[in-house]
């Protein structure tokens, strides 16, 4: 049974995901194609459910870059493995389950509940060797090798190490990295919440919005030396309620 089938027994009534612009040698910040080079499943300590991702980057002088991100799409076995958190009594889906769902509607057609996996022998980044080793995942075969448009992000971060207690806290020191924050329809440029309202329009707005806000910016989220841990999370933005309209595999394909 494929590590997705929990998801689509959630019949729960999500809030839809509204669109908002929220917040190695990493690139800069702007609009980007990506191609869909791995993508597999994996699961946390806690039992939470991961989304890995590889990208092929197109960079505007033709040539291109390699990008990875993780994000959990459930929670941890102590919340009960859901795709989404309670708010106010709606229930919101989880921003990494919004990330990946959008990715997989956007670049594969279908959402990431109902997702046609395969396991496969691939090479994954093993930290106890500290090498790439050959392990069996769940590979969402039907996304490798699709193309979706994404805004990334260029940020500075804290290094962090762990302390005495295991808790992971600043070191002083900062790098920058990439976050994959919004994905986009990689021919109309619409967003899944511009899909789903079925306006009419031929091309995407919202990824107008995204570029003016981020093209060429670099966000500072680290703490410059405090030694309290910084909360992991991602950059989308505030989610206001509405009800959600019915996900039509459909409107993606085209």
């Amino acid at each position: 049974m494929s590590l997705l089938a929990g998801l689509a027994t959630q019949n729960d009534v999500l809030e839809t995901e509204k669109d908002s612009v929220g917040f190695s040698g990493p690139i800069d910040s702007a609009l980007y194609p990506l191609e869909v080079t791995m993508a597999y499943l994996i699961k946390s300590a806690k039992g939470a459910l991961g989304l890995v991702t590889h990208f092929k980057a197109t960079m505007p002088d033709g040539g291109s870059r390699d990008l990875r991100q993780t994000e959990y799409v459930t929670s941890g076995d102590a919340k009960g493995n859901k795709k989404f958190y309670v708010k106010d009594g709606q229930n919101f889906p989880l921003p990494g389950y919004s990330w990946g769902n959008s990715l997989c509607l956007l670049a594969g057609g279908a959402p990431l509940d109902t997702f046609e996996t395969a396991a496969k022998d691939i090479k994954v980044w093993d930290s106890a060797t500290k090498a790439e080793v050959i392990q069996t995942k769940e590979v969402l075969v039907g996304l490798i090798g699709k193309t979706v448009l994404a805004g990334v992000l260029r940020q500075t971060v804290d290094k962090n190490v762990k302390d005495a207690q295991g808790n992971y806290v600043p070191s002083g020191e900062t790098r920058d990295e990439n976050l994959i924050d919004k994905f986009f329809h990689p021919t109309n440029r619409k967003t899944v919440a511009e899909i789903l309202a079925q306006d009419g329009a031929e091309s995407g707005v919202f990824v107008e919005t995204w570029a003016d806000k981020f093209t060429d910016s670099n966000k500072d989220l680290s703490t410059k030396g405090a030694v309290a841990p910084v909360a992991a999370g991602n950059s989308f933005g505030e989610q206001t309620a509405a009800a959600a309209p019915q996900v039509t595999d459909s409107l993606f394909t085209t």
